[in-house]
């Protein structure tokens, strides 16, 4: 019994080692633990400040591309005024324009009417003023005047041929000539 105590005495002092062994590992494990942990907590808030940064930075960018593009936006929005503004100053001027146009029409038709009637007030005055044509010499014989007694006159007929310009208008007037066959016409551009 003695040596069973002895052995039983040795089993405790063994379990009693290992006990304290195991406390003492047991404190490690632990503090490890909690180092290891707070080093995940530190890391785990480093990366998330991190992400943070990351995402502040992302919004900073966007952010400057936000006020880059509306920049552009208020630099078009004033050549869109701009160029409004010139628009309505275009449309005025075709408007005036336009006007113009058709006022010169009127006013060609007007010319146009009033030629037409002096053309004809012209001929008409003309007629009245035409000198009746002398009886031919039944004869044949051609009648010389004083002046030109000896003197061989040629008569030749003249015809002037008038070109109008398309861009003038011109009026037509008659001088009152005693000539009964020549009508002396001068040309007046208006």
């Amino acid at each position: 019994m003695v040596a069973d105590l002895r052995y039983f005495n040795s089993l405790k002092l063994e379990v009693n080692s290992l006990r304290s062994q195991l406390e003492t590992q047991k404190t490690q494990f632990l503090t490890e633990i909690d180092r290891l942990s707070k080093e995940y907590y530190y890391a785990d808030h480093m990366n998330a400040i991190l992400g943070v940064y990351t995402k502040l930075e992302e919004v900073t960018n966007l952010q400057c591309d936000y006020l880059e593009l509306l920049e552009k936006c208020e630099g078009l929005e004033t050549e869109l005024s701009k160029s409004k503004m010139m628009s309505k100053s275009f449309e005025s001027v075709q408007k005036h324009a336009i006007n113009l146009e058709l006022e010169l029409q009127q006013c060609k038709e007007k010319i146009k009417n009033d030629m037409l009637f002096k053309v004809n007030q012209i001929k008409d005055f003309c007629k009245e003023h035409e000198q009746p044509q002398l009886k031919s010499n039944p004869m044949g014989d051609r009648v010389m005047r004083n002046s030109s007694q000896g003197k061989k006159q040629e008569v030749e007929d003249q015809h002037r041929s008038v070109k109008l310009s398309k861009t003038k208008t011109f009026v037509t007037a008659c001088n009152d000539s005693l000539i009964a066959k020549t009508l002396n016409v001068n040309s007046v551009s208006a």
